[in-house]
């Protein structure tokens, strides 16, 4: 997870898929550009260019294909596809697998070729993300629409804006909703609250999948899928030990998260494994809300004065990792104190670091396998799927030391 004031910082240049940035052009010209405004969704004007165009068909009529239409307007194929969704459920079209998408109308003047049994079953997707501006969730909400996507699936996506109340808030209004499954992010220390675990088991109890992403929860019938964090713990201490470290501060959530609880345990077990006795005084527990001031105020403590305590760190959360950057550096020590951290691929000022990165969108798209799997599946029910984490290393940090 990542705090809104280490949000309010980060520099990065991605394009949200719910987002255009693009012009669009009308389906009855290639030629004629459509200037889209900026104060409204590009997914809905696309969505009323379309429709306008679809009443002058005639029921039954195909429509050129979603990659056709996304060139033709100059978006992603998502964007395009949830405009497409919309007027699905609107009533102007169908979409059938395999086959395209015509033109929807009454019953009786539908054409025999399109038999509604071959329609998509309807069945929808609830996605709660907990922030729609932190690109890592930008990226598992993409592996997700996608995923629905190609399965046939319509998907409903709703905000928590970093709020964990509204998170269980938003997850207890599913339980009524015409969906089949929920996927969802849990909030800070929300995988362990006691509403929040009630919830989930109230929604699967109603007949309904749950998938967690990037943590998980000990309960029958909650599924989960993330990048294995022990392992990623693991590889980072691997790392600095083979750099020479032997203090080696760690600083993480492991008391609020299980994602950061598996990161010190991937930590710990690399320092037993290469002889390095763990020191207690340098394991920090952090809450991850605000954790960028709390993990900058700790820095600052630590390395006012020599001499100091260690020569590595490993921050294993993003947040921590922008604090403890910004420590070290107005104290003049960013090159003498190696840091190590995760995610930092979407921060230019700090993607040099050694990090571990995680598959995002894989994450997403993995979500919905499980989500789309039945527990009697012949190919294998599983109820967690552990993805395994890339360790980017800092050959600047490195050179810095020889």
């Amino acid at each position: 997870m990542v705090d809104i004031q280490a949000v309010a910082i980060i520099k990065y240049n991605i394009n949200f898929i719910m987002k255009g940035e693009y012009e669009s052009v009308p389906t009855n010209s290639k030629d004629l550009k459509v200037q889209l405004r900026k104060d409204r969704p590009y997914y809905l004007q696309i969505g009323d260019h379309l429709s306008q165009e679809v009443q002058k068909m005639k029921v039954g009529d195909r429509l050129p294909s979603e990659r056709d239409l996304a060139d033709r307007f100059n978006v992603d194929r998502a964007t395009l596809r949830r405009a497409m969704i919309n007027l699905e459920q609107e009533g102007y079209i169908v979409r059938q697998q395999g086959r395209g998408t015509f033109v929807d109308g009454p019953a009786e003047d539908k054409p025999a070729e399109l038999p509604k049994s071959t329609r998509i079953d309807g069945h929808s997707v609830a996605m709660i993300i907990p922030d729609t501006e932190l690109p890592s969730h930008q990226q598992m909400l993409k592996g997700v629409l996608r995923g629905l996507a190609e399965s046939g699936y319509r998907a409903w996506t709703s905000c928590a804006l970093l709020d964990p109340d509204l998170e269980t808030k938003l997850l207890e209004g599913t339980i009524d909703e015409d969906v089949m499954g929920v996927i969802t992010v849990p909030l800070f220390e929300n995988w362990k609250d006691k509403t929040y675990l009630k919830t989930l088991k109230r929604i699967v109890k109603s007949g309904k999948r749950v998938v967690l992403m990037e943590q998980y929860v000990y309960e029958p019938g909650i599924r989960s899928v993330m990048m294995d964090k022990v392992r990623g713990g693991f590889l980072v201490a691997e790392h600095l030990v083979m750099s020479g470290h032997r203090k080696i501060a760690m600083f993480s959530s492991r008391s609020y998260t299980s994602s950061g609880n598996d990161c010190h345990k991937g930590f710990q077990q690399a320092l037993t494994t290469y002889g390095v006795e763990p020191d207690p005084n340098l394991i920090f527990d952090i809450p991850p809300q605000e954790c960028a001031n709390a993990a900058y105020q700790k820095a600052i403590e630590l390395f006012s004065k020599p001499p100091f305590c260690c020569t590595a760190i490993y921050a294993a959360q993003f947040s921590m990792c922008y604090g403890i950057h910004r420590a070290l550096k107005e104290l003049g020590l960013d090159q003498e104190i190696e840091l190590a951290g995760e995610d930092l691929q979407f921060n230019p000022d700090l993607i040099h670091l050694t990090h571990i990165r995680q598959p995002f969108e894989e994450i997403g798209r993995t979500a919905v396998d499980l989500l789309l799997t039945p527990e009697n599946s012949e190919s294998g029910f599983q109820q967690h799927a552990l993805l395994q984490p890339k360790l980017i290393v800092s050959r600047e940090q490195s050179s810095n030391r020889t």
